[in-house]
């Protein structure tokens, strides 16, 4: 089951990363829901993924309340769409994270780093683990190193 949980919140995370990056392109301001769901997907793909073998039923937490924006936008474009709206591009998503989380905390008692015993087992698991965290790391710095702040005197 975290093996399933890992891939679905690589794969949603970076599908909703997409459609957020090419909302944001578009966008003419950001507002504090705009950035948090241009942040969210990177932190569900690139932490909350990892922390699934560990710590699944924590991951599974965290990951519906990073996607509880994306249910929230897309369930408001199928109530009053406009007339460009996609809903299911953030809905359908995010509902699909939803329920692998649910599933997780109700069937998960086990992670997957306490059932592998062997060192060769462990590097695997560990590798895949950091490997999202150092890109999701590699790219937020590079966003922040770009970023210029500027203060109203």
């Amino acid at each position: 089951m975290s093996v399933v949980q890992y891939v679905t919140y690589l794969v949603a995370g970076f599908i909703l990363f997409f459609v957020m990056a090419l909302y944001m392109g578009v966008a003419a301001g950001v507002s504090v829901l705009g950035a948090a769901m241009f942040f969210a997907p990177m932190f569900l793909f690139g932490f909350v993924s990892g922390l699934s073998f560990s710590f699944p039923r924590m991951a599974a937490i965290l990951a519906i309340f990073l996607v509880s924006p994306f249910l929230y936008v897309g369930g408001f474009e199928v109530v009053y769409p406009s007339p460009a709206s996609e809903p299911m591009l953030t809905l359908l998503p995010s509902l699909i994270i939803a329920v692998v989380s649910g599933l997780v905390i109700w069937i998960s008692n086990k992670s997957v780093w306490s059932k592998v015993s062997s060192t060769g087992g462990r590097t695997v698991v560990l590798i895949a683990a950091l490997a999202p965290a150092l890109y999701t790391m590699w790219v937020l710095v590079r966003f922040f190193s770009r970023v210029t702040f500027v203060r109203n005197s």
